[in-house]
């Protein structure tokens, strides 16, 4: 089944410290914090990413209080702060993730995407059966009498 990527994602590659940093937030706060880095724009000299919990939650198949649990860790180990910002009206509008990457975690990827197989792999052989020999009826019978253990007397 092949996914469908968004206009604005970027590839990325990991970087040397990438395992240390998952290894320490965690898978399920790794791939929210792969979803954020994956549509991160440069503002200002400053990384942000504009998805909601429920972006997040909807593309990795996850519930919305848990991408928020995992926000909240990436945030602990200073990872993506939450900034929320106001309209001119005094409304909020959409809020956005400021991303603070150690610039050998996730590193954008000059590599374009990988090409799918130009043939389909063959399915393996099945099995070859072996039909049983049916027995008769007075042959399933006698099987009855034999000792619980299977030998033949």
């Amino acid at each position: 089944m092949a996914t469908e990527r968004r206009a604005d994602s970027v590839d990325l590659t990991l970087g040397a410290s990438a395992p240390w940093v998952r290894r320490n937030v965690g898978p399920v706060a790794w791939a929210v914090l792969e979803a954020l880095a994956e549509h991160e724009v440069t503002e200002d000299r400053a990384t942000v990413s504009y998805r909601s919990v429920r972006d997040l939650a909807t593309e990795l198949g996850l519930s919305n209080d848990t991408v928020a649990r995992a926000l909240r860790r990436l945030a602990a180990h200073g990872l993506a702060q939450h900034h929320a910002s106001r309209s001119s009206a005094g409304r909020f509008a959409k809020g956005h993730y400021l991303l603070s990457l150690p610039p050998d975690v996730l590193v954008r990827s000059a590599i374009a995407a990988p090409t799918p197989p130009t043939h389909q792999p063959a399915p393996p052989p099945e099995p070859p059966t072996t039909r049983r020999k049916r027995l008769a009826e007075h042959q399933q019978l006698d099987l009855l009498d034999q000792p619980p253990t299977g030998h033949h007397p």
